[in-house]
């Protein structure tokens, strides 16, 4: 063979060798590129284990993990399957997500409660807890990027199975136990004295015969009273007035609008039912109300309806017809609410005592309510995103006072003078207010006993200078 044939065959085989080099190592090469996840070993009684991820995106909005049986497929959809779900909890509060956030997002995550930090180079290391082990059932570790950015980009999708410690082996038998010394013969116990037969006993007297127990006699059935005869009045509220137009201004949250419409949550809000945004807060048209300026309370009920939307979706959030319940110095916003928790699951909360508030009123009449906070129930509403008592923007309302007193027809029983129905004082007396001195009602309605003079009575109750208790 020549020596160019030679260089020649050389080559072909060096070629190949590298070829079949790229074959073996690319494949080995690219899965270390890949999100890793490793789990610690639990324990049999169960408890915390630490959980390291390594090779994640450290730019976006990071990523979801969770502690969840076996039989779950997918993160999105089944967080009430995740171990530690907390029904009662907002997912912020609860143990059964952490969202492991990237650095250019801290500002945000680390205002959650189930938050931990991504390290810049995708690394990460958390603990979370499992439960005890128990035949049959198995658990995983499961990881999604965050923010509904998951379920249309699986590249951070990850699923690793919990194990857990070993059961101690038990000693072979006897391996560690020397050979016992033979026992001792026992001493043989010495024969009893044979027992002195005893006495007879004396036969038992014979019981007597119980007497024959008579039935008791059976109480007579209890009579329904009869109904009285009732009587409808007319009830006006002293002070109250109603309120003829207004509107409430409120931004709920300067930094959630701001983050809702900004590059990461990439949202917007629809609006309807005569709700607006003027650039800085959204408001609420007035539907009808009463408010009394001289007690500074009243109950003032809004329409309008927001719907916000973010995350690819995952982020939804709909707030309908705010009512303001004004008391003194202090207030509470009520609101139809819905929303979804961080992995998309829907939920309805109907009417919620969303906020509270410390109110000032000034002019004819002008609310001030500082001191915006939310309740556990708006925090839980409210996605999750704050906790009970984080602070909200402050509201403000303008309204318009009719001199139309507000009124109401009750119903009255006639003998006791006990509100029927038609207000929340059903059980009570009406009572006596204001010029013509302490309520006799009570005592001067049950011993009259005649229609005409209730009405006679009611006729000078019914507009007094205090509050009907209703």
């Amino acid at each position: 063979m020549t020596t160019s044939a030679m260089r020649r065959l050389v080559a072909s085989v060096l070629g190949a060798m590298v070829a079949l080099a790229g074959v073996l190592v690319s494949p080995a090469a690219w899965a270390a590129d890949g999100p890793t996840v490793t789990v610690s070993s639990a324990s049999r009684d169960g408890g915390k284990v630490t959980i390291t991820g390594q090779g994640f995106a450290a730019e976006g909005t990071g990523v979801y993990v969770a502690v969840a049986p076996s039989s779950v497929q997918e993160f999105y959809g089944n967080s009430d399957k995740f171990v530690g779900y907390d029904p009662n909890a907002s997912m912020t509060e609860s143990a059964s997500t952490i969202w492991v956030y990237p650095p250019a997002m801290k500002a945000v995550g680390s205002k959650f409660a189930q938050g931990a930090p991504m390290a810049a180079d995708g690394s990460f290391t958390i603990e979370m807890y499992v439960p005890a082990f128990e035949k049959g059932k198995d658990y995983v570790v499961l990881t999604t990027k965050a923010h509904g950015v998951g379920k249309r980009d699986k590249t951070n999708d990850t699923r690793t199975t919990v194990t857990y410690e070993a059961v101690p082996a038990s000693p072979a038998p006897g391996a560690s136990e020397s050979p016992s010394a033979p026992a001792k013969p026992s001493t043989p116990a010495k024969p009893s004295t044979p027992a002195k037969p005893g006495v007879p006993a004396k036969p038992s007297t014979p019981a007597k015969a119980s007497s024959t127990i008579k039935p008791a006699p059976a109480k007579p059935a209890a009579t329904t009273p009869a109904r009285h005869r009732t009587v409808t009045k007319k009830v006006c509220t002293a002070g109250q007035s109603k309120v003829t137009a207004g509107s409430l201004k409120w931004g709920l949250r300067t930094s959630f609008t701001s983050y809702l419409r900004g590059p990461i949550a990439n949202g917007s809000w629809k609006l309807s039912n005569g709700a607006e945004w003027d650039g800085s807060a959204f408001t609420f048209p007035l539907s009808n109300g009463s408010f009394d300026p001289a007690t500074k309370s009243g109950t003032l009920n809004y329409s309008g309806t927001v719907h916000m939307t973010g995350h690819n979706g995952i982020l939804d959030m709909t707030i309908a017809n705010p009512t303001l319940v004004v008391k003194g110095s202090t207030g509470h916003v009520y609101m139809d609410v819905k929303s979804s928790s961080m992995d998309g699951k829907k939920t309805d909360y109907g009417r919620v005592d969303f906020a509270t508030f410390s109110t000032s009123t000034s002019g004819n009449v002008k609310i001030a309510g500082s001191s915006v906070k939310l309740t556990a129930q708006g925090a839980k509403a409210f996605a999750g995103f704050y906790k009970t008592g984080e602070p909200m923007d402050s509201l403000s309302s303008s309204l318009t006072l009719s001199t139309e007193k507000v009124c109401h027809d009750v119903t009255v029983d006639a003998v006791t003078g006990k509100i029927i129905s038609g207000g929340s004082g059903s059980g009570h007396t009406l009572p006596a207010t204001g010029a013509l001195g302490p309520s006799t009602a009570r005592g001067d309605l049950a011993a009259a006993g005649s229609v005409a003079f209730i009405v006679v009575i009611s006729a000078a109750l019914a507009c007094r200078r205090r509050y009907c208790e209703l």
